[in-house]
Parts: structure tokens; sequence; C-alpha cells
């Protein structure tokens, strides 16, 4: 994101996203987009919503393997390998 910036209007997804770090991080450097990101770990998921609060980041989060759960289409996919 830093060497090629997503304008506004723009869609990222996280795949596998944990607890959020790279969700929140790219919602930071990118902050004209909306981003999102799944994960199959409700646990998980909760850590992503408290950490998502306290970084003051709106980030679409949902229950689901690959984009399972989000709909549209995304500009961006991520995912931290080799859990895929």
């Amino acid at each position: 994101l830093g060497l090629h910036p997503i304008g506004e209007g723009a869609r990222i997804a996280d795949i596998g996203g944990g607890a959020g770090v790279g969700a929140i991080v790219a919602s930071r450097m990118a902050t004209e987009a909306d981003v999102a990101m799944t994960d199959t770990n409700p646990r998980a998921l909760a850590f992503a919503r408290a950490n998502a609060a306290a970084a003051g980041v709106d980030l679409g989060i949902a229950h689901g393997r690959n984009l399972d759960g989000l709909e549209g289409d995304f500009d961006l996919v991520t995912a931290n390998p080799p859990y895929l």
C-alpha cells in the first residue's frame, strides 16, 4: 500500500485476519478504502473487534473461510500464508 496507494472507494479484504492486525494496518494506510476481514475462529474475531475499536478503525468483520461472509468485489485481497 505504501508503494501502490489505493484510492477513494477501494475495497480491501484480509483473509484469515486473526486478531485484525493486518486489516487495521491496511485501514490506516488506505484511509479512504473500505477494509474488511474474515477468519474461521470466533475467538480471533472477538479480538479483532476489540483491537479495531482500540485502534479507532472501522472494519467489516465476518466469520468465514476465504471471502465467505463478505459481499461484492475487492480491489486488493491479502492473506498470510501458509495458512491458505
